[in-house]
């Protein structure tokens, strides 16, 4: 292992609370890369800061997930939507729809409940619902970033429950930042081989 990689491992156990010659080594048996497959659904809220809040209100959205072990951690594609609504009627609006790439480190708490912590970048859509808008202009796409975190309880061998908080920095004229907190069920299955050859 590559002295940036053992410090980047020896950086995470030590957020995660983890002692290098304890908790940390029974966290190395973990699944091959792209074993398995979990896909999540479930409601997501966002909360948006001052400058956004004076004009939009954010609806409850929902939040689709498809995760898989990888090298070290694990990897997501997240899709969220959510309806912001115009405050006062002022201005158009417009759905909120992410598409993002999540890393995740996990790490098991108690029985079938773990923990997770990571980061996330993609881009964000805003689908403005007003047909005075020059069509072109209706959809802009941002960069997103920001960080995460989850709680996972198994609740039987395939089927789970999680609770996850994400916080994004938008890359708009004036940045904006999100806060988004969602929860649902998640399913578990073996990646069909054709997916893992492909991955792999």
């Amino acid at each position: 292992m590559s002295r940036i990689a053992h410090g980047a491992v020896l950086a995470l156990s030590a957020l995660l609370g983890l002692s290098p010659g304890g908790s940390l080594k029974a966290q190395t048996a973990r699944p091959d890369a792209f074993s398995s497959l979990t896909i999540d659904v479930g409601a997501t809220r966002f909360q948006t800061d001052s400058r956004l809040s004076r004009y939009y209100s954010p609806q409850t959205g929902f939040v689709v997930e498809a995760s898989t072990p990888f090298e070290l951690g694990e990897l997501a594609l997240t899709g969220e939507r959510a309806t912001f609504t115009s405050v006062g009627g002022v201005n158009p609006d417009f759905h909120g729809t992410l598409a993002l790439l999540a890393w995740r480190y996990p790490t098991r708490l108690f029985g079938g409940v773990s923990a997770r912590l990571g980061a996330h970048a993609g881009v964000m859509q805003f689908s403005f619902q007003d047909t005075l808008i020059n069509a072109g202009l209706r959809k802009e796409r941002e960069l997103v970033m920001g960080v995460s975190g989850s709680l996972e309880a198994r609740i039987l061998s395939r089927l789970s429950a999680f609770i996850m908080g994400d916080y994004s920095h938008v890359w708009l004229h004036v940045p904006v930042h999100l806060a988004r907190i969602s929860a649902g069920v998640g399913y578990t299955t073996p990646t069909p081989g054709w997916l893992r050859d492909f991955l792999r």
